[in-house]
């Protein structure tokens, strides 16, 4: 670690840039430079040769990460590095900066095989056979193309705009080479694209990479000093109460102390910039600048907390659909591995009244639960497998005041006309539900193949055990299903045919947006949490982001599903009194007559939807 890191510091002391604030200067590294040398240098010692930098605006990351692409190519001879920008005009600033660091290097690294041999446009050649190539990210999807690197520098990665070409670039990198460097770095660009998966990443994968946060607490002009009559208009000897958690959070999880110069600086700054661009481009954590920044349709500020509370996986029980051209042949069967599931199911059904309970621990008797209400929101796709998009289903319990996520379809393998059968399925599980499918295109094969569905019940063919579980019987609950009428007692099924345009694709998306933000809708699927962060509106245009990921079809499956419960079903269930609350709390008694009153009307509504269910049957 001492050698590399001794070399860079070397280094980064002789050569002189042109800088803002004292023009053309030897460089006196920062403590933000002195993190990123460091952490580097650590990293390469322990076998970590994968870097991603989190910056905020003129800390001198970029002047420092070339400082240690120039190093690299001089130490290892044969590098076959690159340089990539956002732009062309960045391009250029980096072939300033280069030039700079060219000019000015010492007599020590002034050897015959460093010399520059060729220094163009498209990148400069060392004697020593060492290559830097320059490039611009742009929208390019062959960023990596015809490319064997293996060292990286990558500026203002966050604003790169093709997720293919991240992907060109990323397989381009070798593996083994042991002199293998790539660094990232990047200001935020909200949250739900590539850079910020790619950031989370490296958090998470410390064996292998590593990720640098920089506050801006460590750019020493960045401050007011104690000796400006600024200070004492800006310090008054007392954070705020969310300077002191910034404060703590940043001591306890970066390790740095924030000077007391560093939050008389930014609040000066603050009284002329919007608060948001504050926390974006001077943030105090990383979370605040993914937060303020991006064009995310969804405020990222909710979503991360979503995103956060679903850390810790809720229970869920896995199923995986297998499909054959002949749906009798077809199956649902449960499995432990979560990643093949197809069918993610975290409420089962609730299609009948529940028997009397009392709550474990006050023993005070618990509301006979009434039968579930279900929205299902159905987006076919083409299906198939390979690189076509998802079929997506969601199933959300509804409540006069809130959606609750309890049922998920996510493949695309089986094709259009078998999604019907998964309609069906959920529509005979979930008996009480208003489902809502998109017809556009290919899902505009889906509804004829429930009346070949119809003909084989008509034929005797679907025959199910009864009393199976609604989930696991397949064929019980597409034959119910069939045969149920929407205005039977236990309630029924209706299928509304929908039709995205651009007009009620906004409004729809809009809506979910504001019971999300009210906190009506309960999300428990982290795959739909990921898509909701990579949505994005943009002229007009809303949908997956080009640089994330992630899709948009599980998104558009509970935007449609939340849709009839937010124009119709809500208000019904309001007339009946149904909250959450009224459904899954028991009433307090404040007089045991009362009490009693309830446990009997409760036991008796039990016996009697008992007697008509088995009329029904007969």
């Amino acid at each position: 670690m001492s050698s590399i890191r001794d070399a860079l510091y070397d280094l980064l002391g002789s050569v002189t840039i042109t800088t803002k604030e004292l023009g053309k200067t030897r460089i006196k590294p920062w403590p933000s430079q002195r993190l990123i040398i460091d952490t580097i240098s650590e990293g390469l010692s322990q076998g970590v040769h994968e870097f991603c930098i989190l910056k905020p605006r003129q800390v001198a990351a970029t002047t420092t990460v070339s400082v240690i692409q120039l190093c690299w190519a001089l130490m290892h001879p044969g590098i076959q590095g690159a340089i990539i920008a956002d732009t062309t005009a960045n391009v250029e600033r980096l072939r300033r900066i280069f030039a700079d660091l060219l000019e000015s290097l010492p007599i020590e690294w002034r050897g015959p095989d460093h010399r520059l041999v060729q220094n163009n446009r498209n990148g400069m050649v060392f004697a020593n056979k060492s290559v830097i190539d320059l490039m611009a990210a742009g929208s390019n999807p062959d960023l990596g193309a015809s490319r064997a690197l293996n060292a990286l520098h990558a500026t203002e990665a966050s604003l790169w705009r093709s997720l293919l070409g991240v992907e060109s670039l990323r397989a381009s990198l070798a593996r083994d080479n042991p002199n293998r460097l790539y660094i990232f770095e990047s200001i935020a660009n909200g949250v739900g694209n590539w850079f910020y998966d790619y950031w989370q990443e490296c958090k998470e994968d410390t064996k292998n990479k590593r990720a640098i946060f920089l506050g801006f607490y460590l750019q020493p002009y960045y401050r007011i000093e104690q000796d400006d009559p600024d200070f004492r208009v800006y310090w008054d000897n007392t954070l705020t109460d969310d300077e002191k958690a910034k404060v703590t959070y940043v001591k306890q999880h970066y390790g740095h102390t924030v000077p007391l110069e560093a939050i008389a600086w930014r609040r000066r700054e603050s009284e002329f910039r919007d608060p948001s661009y504050m926390d974006r481009m001077y943030p105090f954590t990383e979370r605040e600048c993914f937060i303020e920044s991006g064009s995310s349709f969804f405020p990222a500020k909710r979503t991360l907390e979503l995103a956060e509370a679903l850390q810790a996986p809720l229970p869920m029980r896995a199923y995986r659909y297998t499909f054959d051209h002949d749906f009798l042949k077809s199956s649902l069967e449960p499995t432990r591995n979560a990643e093949e599931a197809n069918l993610r199911v975290w409420e089962h059904p609730v299609n009948d009244w529940s028997q009397q309970r009392l709550d474990p621990d006050t023993k005070q008797p618990l509301p006979v639960e009434p039968p579930g209400v279900y929205v299902i929101g159905i987006d076919p796709s083409g299906g198939g497998g390979g690189d076509s998009d998802d079929h997506a289903v969601e199933v959300f319990r509804c409540y006069a005041d809130c959606l609750v996520q309890v049922c998920e379809f996510q493949t695309n393998r089986p094709l259009t006309y078998q999604i019907a059968w998964v309609l069906a399925h959920l529509g005979g599980a979930y008996k009480d539900h208003t489902a809502i499918l998109e017809i556009t295109g290919v899902g505009a094969a889906v509804p004829p193949e429930t009346f070949n569905l119809r003909r084989l019940a008509e034929m005797g063919m679907l025959v199910s055990a009864p009393g199976a579980d609604p989930i696991i019987d397949m064929i019980g609950a597409v034959r119910w299903y069939l045969y149920q009428r929407p205005d039977t007692y236990a309630g029924g099924g209706s299928v509304l045919h929908w039709k995205t345009s651009r007009d009620n694709k906004a409004q729809i998306y809009s809506e979910f947006r504001d019971s999300l933000m009210l906190r009506r809708v309960e999300i428990r699927s982290p795959r739909l949490m990921k898509q909701l962060q990579g949505i994005v509106e943009d002229e007009g245009y809303i949908g997956a982001s080009q640089d994330s990921r992630e899709g948009d079809d599980l998104v558009q499956a509970a935007v449609m599903a939340h849709h009839p419960w937010h124009q119709r079903i809500r208000n019904d269930l309001l007339a009946r009194g149904m909250t959450w609350d009224s459904v899954h709390r028991h009433p307090q008694f404040d007089n045991p007559n009362k009490a009693m009153s309830f446990i009997i009307s409760q036991n008796m509504r039990g016996v009697w939807s008992k007697r008509q269910q088995r009329e029904e049957r007969f």
